[in-house]
């Protein structure tokens, strides 16, 4: 994940983000499924002196992909074994 921004102010930093991300799971204890994608947002960054806050807003995008088709997919080969 790449993070790149701009100093709105001497406080406050204005940026966003983009990079790729993985997941992945388990059904039924059997069928191992991954999912990845493209990862983009964006936030803003405030430093107190003390204490830094920041808001963030991140979207992985999976392509759509659906676990059901995975799963449809798994029970035909099954089934054909």
């Amino acid at each position: 994940m790449g993070k790149i921004g701009f100093l709105a102010m001497p406080d406050l930093l204005v940026y966003g983000l983009a990079g790729w991300s993985w997941g992945g799971f388990e059904v039924d204890q059997t069928l191992p499924y991954t999912l990845s994608g493209f990862t983009y947002g964006g936030g803003i960054e405030r430093d107190f002196g003390w204490l830094r806050g920041f808001i963030q807003v991140k979207t992985i995008n999976y392509r759509e992909k659906s676990i059901m088709e995975t799963l449809r997919t798994a029970n035909d080969r099954a089934e054909n074994s």
